[in-house]
């Protein structure tokens, strides 16, 4: 290993070994401050008035950088807070350009931004003290995009030679409908069914006899009644009555006699429905009555004359207890 160097330490009675200094104490030199090389910077730094003239992005009009429902302010100077907060809004709009290397910003409010294409930005335009410009320092810049050359144009297309003609199709025949026996269209099983011996189908045995087809269902019978003459006797039975409210009669219906001779059958029309009863009335049998609306008498009217005949009997409603009907109701 190699021997240490010792050495007098300045201001102090031994070297750097520890032993006494040889040359005894050394005075204490004053030190030139050393020049150290700046702290690399982000930000905006002062880039003079005027803006540049070229590499230009962006360019807005007066008062872009105010907010929604400031008012519009002059800045009086470049030192005045108001221009401050101009410029820092405009150094935010090139902080999101990525792009942006230079912004000029206006006492008005209006900025400006420009790529790598303006250089330093050394050579600049209306410098007469209503803008400045600061650069963005400490920043990757993306360089503009170049320009891509032209695509080289095609050469035209070459005509293409004309399609030959085609030959013209035989016309076809003219069109014939199918017909039951047509054995063009027949399926082999059809032929069969139409020019062949039948065809069983399955589970079906040829020598077995058709079974005999049902009896017909019975006609439906309607009911059949005696008619009367009107104005013969038997023809006008009875009555029912309205009174007035002391019990005198004022009007009265008279009804004819009908005698069942026959009932429906097979869902036949009913007689007490076809003498005019609700389709839900019962026929009273064989041999039993029926009766039917016929007038409406009173003193005076067509059937006057009827009045003393009638007036008082109540040989309907009084012997029988039934009811007349007309018009699908009971009178």
């Amino acid at each position: 290993m190699r021997p240490a160097v010792c050495r007098d330490i300045p201001g102090s009675d031994v070297d750097s070994c520890g032993r006494p200094s040889m040359g005894g104490r050394t005075p204490i030199k004053a030190v030139p401050p050393t020049t150290r090389p700046p702290a690399p910077m982000t930000g905006y730094i002062d880039n003079g008035l005027g803006f540049c003239k070229s590499g230009q992005i962006y360019a807005s009009s007066a008062w872009a950088l105010l907010n929604p429902g400031e008012p519009r302010k002059m800045a009086s100077s470049f030192d005045d807070p108001l221009y401050r907060e101009y410029a820092k809004r405009g150094q935010a709009k090139c902080n999101a350009n990525p792009y942006c290397k230079f912004v000029t910003v206006w006492r008005n409010a209006g900025y400006r931004m420009y790529n790598t294409g303006a250089g330093n930005c050394s050579s600049k335009d209306d410098t007469s003290g209503g803008n400045k410009s600061w650069e963005k320092i400490g920043h990757v810049y993306l360089e503009r995009r170049p320009k891509l050359p032209p695509l080289p144009k095609l050469p035209p297309l070459p005509k293409l030679p004309p399609l030959p003609k085609l030959p013209s199709l035989p016309k076809p025949p003219p069109f014939r409908p199918r017909t039951p026996t047509d054995p063009r269209f027949l399926h082999p099983l059809e032929l069969r069914r139409s020019f062949g011996p039948p065809i069983p189908t399955f589970g079906q045995d040829r020598n077995r006899p058709k079974r005999p087809s049902p009896p017909p269902p019975p006609a439906k019978k309607n009911c059949a009644y005696s008619s009367v003459n009107l104005r013969g006797p038997g023809g006008w039975f009875g009555w029912s009555s309205k009174n007035d409210g002391l019990g005198r009669e004022m009007k009265g219906i008279v009804v004819s006699k009908h005698k069942v001779n026959e009932s429906a059958v097979g869902g036949g029309k009913k007689c007490c429905e076809a003498l005019g009863c609700p389709s839900n009335c019962k026929d009273p049998g064989v041999g039993k009555h029926v009766y039917k609306k016929r007038a409406t008498i009173g003193r005076v009217g067509y059937y006057a004359s009827y009045w003393p005949s009638y007036k008082g009997k109540f040989t309907l409603e009084r012997t029988s207890g039934q009811k007349a009907c007309d018009n699908n109701s009971y009178v």
